[in-house]
């Protein structure tokens, strides 16, 4: 029998890519929400201010279940609502 948790799958490769080269030198993230988990667990989602002068969010772009919650994220850009590195449905049912 498996455990059942809330798995958060994060970011894709080059969305944490873009985040680790483009942070300002400060490093800093801030948390501007937060996202429930299956057992109304509260998992924070942060904003990133880039070196390039915008500011991307995390987002929770779908969930799916695989022995738990599974929550998949992408990143938004703050002034204009585009969404970035979003999973494929291929790259989805790999993990699952």
């Amino acid at each position: 029998m498996g455990i059942r948790m809330t798995q958060v799958i994060g970011l894709t490769k080059e969305g944490n890519e873009l985040v680790k080269e483009k942070l300002k030198l400060n490093r800093e993230r801030i948390e501007y929400s937060k996202t429930t988990g299956m057992f109304d667990e509260e998992l924070s989602l942060y904003e990133y201010e880039l070196s390039d002068g915008r500011t991307v969010r995390e987002v929770v772009q779908c969930t799916s279940w695989s022995s738990g919650l599974c929550i998949f994220l992408c990143l938004e850009d703050k002034k204009t609502g585009e969404r970035l590195f979003q999973w494929t449905d291929a790259e989805m049912q790999q993990i699952l």
